[in-house]
């Protein structure tokens, strides 16, 4: 008879099993070695839990459809490509449309729609017809404005789960970039005393040192402004939305920061993480009020959880100065990918984690489901 320790352990075993596998399954790219792990995992994951759950998958027709999962990589590429919610999308907008027809040649209807979609699509994207030399002009502002290039950028368009609440916006209109990607900056939750306070930021830069000099470094190589500051107060948020756009200055995505969020930062060769400690903002010497992060990197340590089999980071602390923590917004320039979770010990409670503990997991089983 197996002991309580020895089943919550077989347990845990399955599911990392199964978010492995799951994980593979939505990977936008396969090699030989791919395939073959993915045969692998879907194999031991009918066998894990088979033999843990044997009453609630032994007959189940979805148990079965997984060993199939391998064959239909190889002939689609990837398994993303299988994924049948947007084709249903589209054979549910295409039916709402019939009504709206007079049923002549519905064929011809549905394609001159869809090709007038398309063509709206491809225009929006950039896209020239050498026919119509003015018709590009006519689409250029859509391409950077983030609401109306949003409606677009999709195969078809849903509702807003959560409307944004216009009381919390702080109206600070004069915040700017210094990279003209970063545009429509937006600050919310501006922090009070209380809050600075509780944890331990300083409100003027003469009050921490450290901050202050990593404040003159920022200004120096990333926004090439070399001068004594005037202005010693800096004012924190809790949360920071703005557009990044590319380099032809047509809408890229749209970033939502948060205190807390852990980010990804491409350096010269490698993917580093950090954790944002902070969101504030600083008047310049010239008047204008620039837009700033506070992070604490995360250093990959040389241990792996045995059970979960993830990797542990530590996070920077107060002591470290080895690396600058304070970049311009725009050292955020891509969605954030990666997901950490804390590595609680006895001391952490349900609503709360015991920070003085700085170790994290890095959750190898986050994808994204399209």
């Amino acid at each position: 008879m197996p002991s309580p320790i020895q089943i919550v352990n077989a347990i845990i075993s399955c599911w990392v099993t199964i978010a492995k596998a799951s994980h593979l399954c939505f990977s936008l790219t396969f090699t030989e070695q791919a395939y073959k792990e993915l045969e692998k995992l879907l194999r031991i994951e009918h066998n894990i839990l088979l033999k843990l759950f044997s009453d609630n998958f032994e007959n189940l027709p979805n148990l079965h459809i997984n060993k199939h999962h391998v064959q239909n990589a190889r002939n689609f590429g990837t398994l993303v490509n299988t994924a049948v919610a947007v084709k249903e999308m589209m054979h549910k907008i295409f039916k709402g449309s019939v009504p709206k027809m007079n049923r002549k040649n519905i064929e011809l209807d549905l394609i001159r729609r869809h090709n007038t979609l398309q063509t709206i699509r491809y225009l929006t994207d950039g896209g020239v017809d050498n026919r119509f030399p003015c018709i590009k002009q006519g689409f250029q502002k859509l391409t950077t404005d983030p609401l109306l290039h949003s409606i677009l950028s999709d195969w078809y368009m849903t509702q807003i789960i959560q409307k944004e609440d216009i009381t919390d916006i702080v109206s600070n209109t004069n915040v700017v970039s210094c990279d003209s990607r970063v545009t429509n900056i937006k600050l919310y939750k501006k922090l009070s005393k209380i809050e600075i306070q509780q944890y331990n930021l300083p409100v003027r830069l003469d009050e921490n040192s450290q901050f202050a000099h990593d404040i003159l470094i920022a200004y120096d190589i990333y926004m090439q402004k070399k001068a004594a500051l005037i202005y010693r107060h800096v004012e924190f948020y809790n949360q920071i939305k703005y557009t990044l756009l590319d380099d032809d200055g047509r809408f890229n995505s749209h970033l939502n920061l948060h205190v807390g969020d852990i980010v990804q930062i491409q350096e010269e060769e490698n993917l580093s993480y950090a954790k944002i400690r902070a969101l504030f903002t600083h008047k310049y010497n010239n008047g204008l009020v620039y837009a700033f992060i506070w992070i604490n990197w995360l250093r990959k340590t040389s241990t792996t959880d045995p059970i979960i089999q993830c990797p542990i980071y530590e996070v920077q602390t107060a002591e470290n100065t080895r690396w600058y923590r304070v970049y311009p917004i725009s050292f955020i320039d891509n969605l954030p990918k990666v997901h950490f979770v804390h590595c609680c010990h006895s001391t952490c409670t349900a609503n709360s984690h015991d920070l003085s503990n700085n170790h994290y997991f890095k959750n190898e089983f986050y994808y994204v489901a399209i």
